[in-house]
């Protein structure tokens, strides 16, 4: 964990250069301000790319070093399911029995677009100045509204949250599994994030850029700054795998089986954030997400996850200013 920090750090450090000009909040990305508190993790992984040519020799290293350590835990991690399967009847009956009926989880996603469209319809109304606040404040309003909704339905289907979405007390101790997903997973997303990026950058001729969030963590020295943090740490992890991994992927797949709902879950995870240079990893993330929920059946480790990617990202774009 600590290597991973510290070549994040470094990373992000020799990208600060190379963060594109203008105000966050300023662009027509207003619409999507609340999906950007969730790309910290592929923010993480982007800074790769974005290190291309840094004068500090030791961040080769680091990053050999962390590609060292993340592979063997996930050649042991691997090893064990691979050893010993688990009975996959009754994890994808829990799946099944946890999804939402069509109307429900479609919606879900009404509720979410139209308060995407709303929170777009706000810009005109604002100055540019004003913009980083009102992210700030129509992310907040999005979680809340979403959360709600979701508390609503959750009651009127007469269950819990525990028997939803494994968010009970007891499976706390699935949190114990996200470091791990965490280290084995972050040089597959590094490695395949920087060659998605060379292939991108070689198609279009242009440098990736970060998104307009990351951008403002980066820049921002106040209790802006603080509040982006709480909530990109926080509140976006718990909310985002709620709908995502909790919400969607059971509808997915219990129409589409396991696989089916992996890979259009993911893929829809990825495309709402309306981020190319990011769609590959946070697809990949969102593959390692939904495998942890349908194989521990508690959000907890997704949330976990979720959340030590965010927490590292912004605190490397937080001293990367």
């Amino acid at each position: 964990m600590l290597l991973a920090i510290f070549l994040t750090l470094r990373i992000a450090y020799s990208a600060s250069s190379r963060r594109p000009e203008g105000s966050p909040g300023t662009d027509g990305s207003f619409c999507h301000c609340f999906q950007d508190f969730g790309d910290y993790h592929a923010g993480m992984t982007l800074a790769l790319a974005y290190a291309d040519g840094a004068d500090w020799q030791p961040i080769e290293i680091l990053t050999a070093i962390l590609l060292i350590t993340g592979l063997p835990i996930a050649y042991i991690l691997l090893h064990h399911y691979f050893r010993n399967p688990p009975d996959r009847t009754p994890l994808d009956a829990r799946i099944v029995a946890r999804a939402w009926p069509i109307p429900l989880a479609a919606l879900t996603l009404a509720l979410y677009f139209l308060l995407n469209v709303l929170a777009s319809a706000t810009k005109p109304f604002f100055y540019a100045y004003q913009m980083p606040v009102v992210r700030l404040v129509a992310a907040i309003a999005v979680y809340g509204t979403v959360m709600l909704f979701a508390a609503w339905i959750t009651r009127r289907r007469r269950s819990t949250w525990t028997e939803s979405f494994g968010l009970g007390r007891r499976q706390l101790r699935c949190l114990l599994y996200a470091p791990l997903l965490y280290l084995a997973l972050i040089p597959f997303l590094m490695v395949a994030t920087h060659l998605f990026h060379l292939l991108l950058e070689a198609l279009s001729g242009s440098e990736t850029q970060m998104q307009d969030a990351a951008q403002l963590i980066a820049e921002e020295r106040s209790w802006l700054q603080v509040c982006y943090m709480l909530v990109a740490t926080l509140a976006a992890p718990f909310y985002e795998e709620v709908i995502f991994r909790g919400i969607f992927f059971p509808a997915f797949a219990k129409h589409a089986g396991r696989t089916g709902g992996i890979v259009l879950a993911s893929a829809f995870f990825a495309l709402m954030h309306m981020h190319l240079p990011s769609f590959l990893p946070l697809f990949m993330l969102s593959a390692v997400l939904c495998f942890a929920y349908w194989r521990t059946g508690s959000l907890w480790t997704c949330i976990g996850l979720h959340a030590i990617y965010n927490a590292v990202s912004v605190f490397s774009l937080h001293l990367s200013g």
